[in-house]
């Protein structure tokens, strides 16, 4: 449908636009045909330990607006490189729908969760599967089940692939939210009762899916009921309990829930996140760094004039306020947002990545040139680093909610476009991988400590890789004794090298200008086979 891809500027001819960016991305995946509804959309990717990822596709289909009956998903394994390599379906009891999907993986074995709600909104269930490396699947195991005492409904905007959290003994907790007919009857009744979600469950398993507690909460015993998508279920810094953040539409605007690690209520914190001057009305997406502990945010803030910008923010648990920086900078007129999702990701050396929507046609299913990703990069003292867009072209919608930093350095965001054609909008799910080295300038990337090349797998086997973006150089490969093994020109992304005769051992290696000896160096690494 796309024969002639293009990769296409971002003209943005506007005073106070700041210049656009473009990153080449190393490939480009459509996960499912193009149809003329949202049936599928990617939930979170894991990235095996062969390079290769799972992931889930779950339906959005409001199954109480459409005739259609939601009993599966799909989860497909797609290589490195970029291509589906095999897939597989979910199936559940035809009297649920699946709501939400999950993977993750313990102890070298996949993991699949399935949240499952009746069609009649009185039950629910959490199923679970092991997945093994040949796509199959063990039994099914319902590891939680509950009857609701009143009718209640999944809050459709629910993070796409609301993973656990898991800990360093295997243990792992969950969230769900849910809005009940007490909640239809009281919204908007006055400034202070607000309710897209009234209802909460917690609950928390061993490493053999036992329970080890369960928590149901009506917000009013949170001391609000205002508690509004998106939210962010974390450990806290030190991971001695739980944090869960969440919006609401009055103030105090952000809260943050503090529980301990058997899921009792312990207090709230409203914390001021929006710059001086601006109304502090906050669309934001939280996570934890796994590197330091801390809590950041990538979402909007809208301004007096009611135009959107994107900031990056990082909590300060000592005076309850945040740190935050300004990522976007656009004229009157035009919005920016974020989905829900997992909308940021951290990288060994200290990068965060915030993604987002740029030129956000917010009540159109198209408008062209209109919704494009956007990736706005900070250090972690959440200073300003570059900007980059990323469009297939100018007649396709970017709606891209989860970003994720590989192991190989990559960056991988996954979401849906749209287009449109003889008025039809058709809807795809999609993603797309760049290399990290794509979103920093070599003499950035030096400054701030960063790679532009990255050997891979690492320890690795009869095959070394290198991935960078950088053109006209050599690569040579030393041994321990500065014995040179390899030698080669860079022309590609990738650069396989047969390693199959090497002895095993600690490798150097070069990526220069000049003819080794260290002369014109870019970037150096060491590779353990």
């Amino acid at each position: 449908m796309r024969a002639n891809k293009i990769f296409l500027s971002i003209l943005l001819i506007i005073s106070h636009c700041v210049k656009s960016q473009e990153p080449e991305p190393a490939w480009e995946l459509s996960l499912s045909e193009a149809t003329t509804e949202s049936d599928y959309l990617p939930a979170n990717l894991l990235e095996l330990k062969d390079g290769n990822y799972l992931c889930p596709l779950i339906s959005t289909l409001d199954y109480q607006k459409t005739d259609k009956k939601i009993f599966e998903a799909k989860i497909l394994k797609i290589s490195s490189d970029g291509k589906i390599l095999d897939n597989i379906t979910i199936e559940c009891d035809k009297e649920y729908k699946i709501n939400d999907i999950s993977v993750d993986i313990w102890n070298d074995t996949v993991n699949i969760f399935s949240h499952l709600i009746a069609y009649d909104h009185k039950s629910s269930k959490i199923v679970h599967n092991y997945l093994y490396d040949d796509l199959s699947l063990s039994k099914q195991k319902e590891i939680y089940h509950d009857d609701f005492d009143t009718l209640l409904k999944p809050i459709l905007r629910n993070k796409i692939g609301n993973k656990p959290l898991i800990d360093k003994f295997g243990n792992r907790t969950m969230s769900f939210g849910y809005t009940s007919e007490k909640a239809d009857r009281i919204k908007f009744e006055n400034d202070e009762k607000y309710n897209d979600i009234d209802i909460m469950l917690f609950v928390k398993f061993d490493s053999n899916f036992n329970i080890m507690a369960e928590k149901w909460y009506d917000i009013e015993e949170l001391d609000f009921n205002i508690v509004f998508y998106p939210k962010t279920f974390i450990y806290n810094e030190d991971s001695t309990g739980y944090f869960f953040m969440s919006r609401a539409y009055f103030k105090p605007w952000n809260i943050q829930y503090v529980f301990d690690l058997d899921l009792n209520y312990q207090y709230y914190n409203s914390y001021q996140c929006s710059p001086q001057g601006v109304f502090d009305a906050l669309y934001c997406n939280w996570l934890q760094n796994p590197y330091d502990g801390e809590t950041y945010g990538f979402g909007e803030v809208y301004t007096p004039w009611q135009d959107s910008e994107l900031f990056m923010f990082k909590l300060n648990p000592d005076n309850f306020e945040a740190e935050y920086n300004v990522s976007t900078n656009t004229a009157n007129g035009m919005w920016n947002s974020v989905l829900p999702g997992e909308n940021i990701c951290f990288s060994p050396n200290g990068r965060i990545y915030g993604l987002g929507i740029f030129n956000y046609a917010q009540f159109a299913d198209f408008a062209y040139n209109s919704n494009v990703c956007y990736i706005g990069v900070f250090d972690k003292s959440v200073n300003y680093q570059s900007e980059w867009y990323y469009q297939i072209s100018p007649d396709y919608n970017h709606f891209f909610n989860n970003i994720y930093y590989t192991e190989s350095d990559d960056i991988i965001v996954t979401g849906e476009i749209r287009h449109k054609e003889n008025e039809v909008v058709y809807y795809e799910p999609y993603m797309a991988k760049f290399p990290a080295s794509a979103f920093v300038s070599i003499e950035e990337a030096h400054a701030h400590n960063l790679k532009v090349a990255v050997a891979y797998p690492n320890p690795g086997g009869d095959v070394m890789n290198i991935r960078t973006s950088l053109r006209n150089c050599t690569l040579q490969v030393y041994d321990m004794q500065g014995r040179m093994v390899h030698q080669q020109e860079i022309t590609d992304d990738v650069t396989s090298i047969d390693a199959s005769n090497w002895t095993n051992g600690t490798y150097v290696w070069e990526l220069g200008t000049g003819n080794g000896n260290g002369s014109g160096i870019l970037e150096s690494g060491k590779w353990v086979k």
